[in-house]
């Protein structure tokens, strides 16, 4: 009961309004990891940079949150709910600014979003669970052929473990639905999901002067695991640690991994703050002209303060 009303309370996420006391807290700690992936990074490893292909880079990060928004979209019909594109952007959003935190963050948003939507608990954690193996395994997958090109151990249990995400995933959206094509739908959106952060570590990897091949393909995985961990948050620190391991895996320097996925955090925290303040500032701003009750306040022509 008591687990039931804490998802109740975080899925009223979705109406509320945020004040100008509550967004400018939100900015501020935004502000904090801004700073600790600054002071993180180890700039003094950075021996060439292409300007180029690192904005390119940095430009595509929308692009990831607007795929995983539309996979939210997926995974919320797999139980029968639509959810509008604004809203599944801003519990998207909301999740992203969760995971930096030492909570499994967006599982816990989007699990509680479906439950205030009138989804049971099990329905609502089942469609979250099947977007987030879909995820997992492409991701897994995607980081397979390099591994194996290089003759890696490491490559067939990874292999083994993606199609078993993938799997898991296709049987727990029959399970939920009772179609193929809804199913369909949430793999198209994770595909769309591991396909835009592919091309944006490829884009780091040329940036930071390496030729971009299918090596590179290894650190897709890395978003997905430090997210897996997403049932654990994929905060800072994880990722890079987890990049680092896995550029040597594929024969690439760990620096470069740790590079990678640094300039990635650094990106996607400025990104995911100018998200919240486009979408919950005017709401914020809104409210300093209104009343508790949401009407404009009107002065009374009786009050003696006038």
């Amino acid at each position: 009961m008591l687990l039931r009303n804490f998802f109740e309370w975080v899925g009223r996420l979705r109406s509320h309004r945020f004040s100008p006391r509550q967004l400018a807290l939100l900015l501020s700690l935004f502000i904090g990891f801004f700073v600790v992936a600054i002071v993180r990074f180890p700039a003094e490893e950075v021996e060439e940079f292409r300007i180029l292909h690192g904005v390119a880079a940095v430009a595509l990060v929308p692009s990831t949150l607007l795929a995983n928004a539309f996979s939210y979209q997926m995974q919320s019909r797999l139980i029968g709910i639509a959810i509008g594109r604004r809203d599944a952007l801003r519990i998207t959003l909301m999740g992203s600014a969760a995971n930096l935190l030492p909570l499994p963050g967006a599982v816990v948003v989007r699990t509680a979003d479906l439950m205030g939507r009138g989804a049971s608990a099990g329905q609502a954690t089942g469609a979250t669970a099947c977007g987030a193996l879909a995820w997992l395994g492409l991701s897994l997958v995607a980081a397979v052929r390099p591994l194996l090109d290089l003759g890696a151990f490491a490559g067939w249990p990874i292999a083994a473990a993606g199609v078993g995400a993938l799997g898991a995933s296709a049987i727990m959206g029959w399970r939920l639905a009772r179609s193929v094509v809804i199913w369909l739908g949430v793999l198209a959106g994770s595909a769309g999901l591991v396909g835009t952060l592919a091309i944006r570590y490829m884009l780091l990897v040329w940036a930071l002067g390496f030729e971009p091949g299918s090596d590179s393909l290894a650190l897709v995985a890395v978003g997905a695991l430090s997210s897996a961990a997403g049932f654990f948050p994929s905060g800072i620190g994880l990722r890079e640690v987890l990049a680092g391991v896995t550029a040597t895996l594929v024969e690439l320097p760990a620096s470069l991994g740790y590079l990678v996925a640094g300039i990635d955090d650094i990106a996607w925290i400025v990104t995911v703050a100018l998200g919240v303040l486009l979408l919950e500032g005017r709401g914020a701003f809104a409210s300093l002209r209104t009343g508790p009750s949401g009407w404009e306040d009107v002065p009374d022509p009786g009050d003696p303060r006038l």
